[in-house]
This record gives structure tokens, C-alpha cells and sequence, in this order.
């Protein structure tokens, strides 16, 4: 939910006041202990406002405008610290980049205003997303033998999976080619947070690694067997289409007892920030 930019209109000792937060607000140290644990699109929101202005929960009528750069929409105590692209910066652009979630800059992104004022609003907030997809993103790199020479039938035997191996991740769903067998490091990435394939991809990228493969998931499952056991593992890679036209993508990870299974996922449903994905280096 986009919620830049936000303020309360609240009536106090007689008085109408327009109250919100800005970078030299945010950046107090009791504004930083009263918001300490918040996620990060709270900082941008009206819980954030009125917990550091210590409102109660029904006072005061929240505001909130996407397109701030129209003016004539805004408070006028707001106005003057959203006349343009350096005023926006100066007042509110580190919020921006330390909180501001994905929908938030995509909105920005597609709507900015074109006007000439506003020039370098869009080129900040591509730049703003690209760094928040980076943020907190953990890696571990692994050395595996990919087994290019076996077929995923036989890789799926080698890894000598004793949990629930399913059936359709095999060599007639997913494409295969046999080449020599090649020692690599293997990257497992992991956002730590809820993401979108979409926003997993990007950040693979962003690191210049790529996707792995099915071949070289199982691969990395016979050489490093327990780690499935800690937490899933997906290659998004290669994929198959079901019958119903979805699109699957092959992971691994425990099951009962200590087991360890294959399984498919949907390629389209987002990931919780346990998964990691298999990358390698794009060279």
C-alpha cells in the first residue's frame, strides 16, 4: 500500500495543525526509540505519525496524497517542502530510501510529473527501488559438481531423496542437454523477507549472478544433502507447464524425520524469507 505522502489534521488548544513526518524527524533519537521494531513502510504511514506525535488511534482525519508533486492537493504547511524535485529530496528523500516499499516507487515511477522542476524524480526512485531489493539480502556460496553428463532421472536416483520425490520432475517435463560434468560455486541467495519472483529474479541479477537449473539443483542436493533440511531451496531457471497451464519451478527441502524431498512450486506465487535460491556466477 502507498502511503508517501501522509498527515493527520488534528484540532489542538484551539488550534487546526497539520502533523507528519520528515528526514529531520525520523532521524531524532526519540523518534528512532519510539518507532524501534517498526516495518518499514510504517516510518512513511499514519501509525508512524502518530506514534511519534503521540496521537491516539481515532484522533484527528489522516490525509494522504500519491501524486504529491500536485500541490494544490497537499496542506499548505506542505507545500513548501514539496515545491519540487531538490525540495523533495532535502525534506523527505532519505525517508525514501530508507522506507519506502516497492509499490510506493513503482507508482512514483509510472506517475511522476513530467514537469521540469520535478526532473530526476523518477531516476532517483528507479535507483531508490533497485537499492531496497538489495537490502538485507544474505548470500552463501557453496562448491558443487554439476552433473551435466547424467539425465534428471538419474541425478533425481543419485541424490538419494528419501522424503517425497515428485513424480513430474523429470526429463520429459523439463528441458535437458548432457554436457561434461563441471566443478562450481554455487550461490544460494536469500532475500529475507516476502518477495515476488519478479523481485527475486531482480536481485539475482543485481548481483550478476543467474538462476539455476533443475540439473543443478539436484546436483548441489548430492553433494550438499542437509542443507535442504535447514531451509527450501528453489531454482527458477527452468520450469514446466501442468496441464492447467501453470507454470512449475523444482525445490528441495526437508521432510519428516530429517527427510529430504523434491518437490514443485508455483512459479508465480511469492516466496516467504526462508527460501533460498540457487544462483550461479553469470561467466
Amino acid at each position: 500500500m502507498c502511503e508517501f505522502i501522509s498527515w493527520i489534521e488534528v484540532t489542538r488548544g484551539g488550534k487546526k495543525e497539520v502533523l507528519y513526518l520528515d528526514d529531520e524527524l525520523v532521524a531524532e533519537k526519540r523518534s528512532k526509540r519510539i518507532l524501534e521494531g517498526s516495518k518499514d513502510n510504517d516510518f512513511l504511514g499514519h501509525h508512524a505519525i502518530r506514534a511519534v506525535w503521540g496521537l491516539k488511534d481515532n484522533a484527528g482525519t489522516e490525509g494522504e496524497v500519491l501524486d504529491f508533486w500536485n500541490a494544490d492537493k497537499l496542506p499548505e504547511v506542505l507545500r513548501s517542502k514539496l515545491q519540487d524535485f531538490s525540495t523533495l529530496k532535502r525534506h523527505f528523500g532519505k525517508m525514501l530510501e530508507d522506507f519506502a516499499q516497492k509499490d510506493d516507487m513503482e507508482y512514483i515511477i509510472k506517475n511522476a510529473s513530467k514537469d521540469e522542476k520535478w526532473k530526476g524524480l523518477k531516476e532517483f526512485c528507479e535507483q531508490t527501488l533497485k537499492a531496497s531489493l538489495l537490502r538485507g539480502v544474505t548470500t552463501e556460496t557453496l562448491k558443487i559438481t554439476v552433473r551435466y553428463d547424467l539425465s534428471i532421472d538419474e541425478l533425481v536416483k543419485a541424490a538419494k531423496l528419501n522424503g517425497n520425490v515428485n513424480p513430474d520432475v523429470n526429463g520429459r517435463n523439463f528441458k535437458e542437454e548432457k554436457h561434461p560434468q563441471k566443478k562450481v560455486e554455487a550461490v544460494l541467495v536469500c532475500l529475507n523477507r516476502y518477495a515476488s519472483t519478479e523481485q527475486v529474479e531482480a536481485v539475482i541479477k543485481d548481483l550478476h549472478l543467474r538462476p539455476g537449473i533443475v540439473k543443478e539443483l539436484l546436483s548441489f542436493s548430492v553433494d550438499h544433502p542437509k542443507k535442504q533440511t535447514e531451509f527450501p531451496i528453489v531454482e527458477l531457471g527452468s520450469e514446466w507447464r501442468g496441464p492447467g497451464g501453470g507454470r512449475r519451478v523444482a525445490d528441495l527441502r526437508g521432510w519428516y524425520g530429517g527427510g529430504r524431498s523434491l518437490g514443485l512450486d508455483w512459479r508465480e506465487h511469492d516466496w516467504l524469507e526462508s527460501y533460498r535460491f540457487l544462483a550461479f556466477s553469470e561467466v
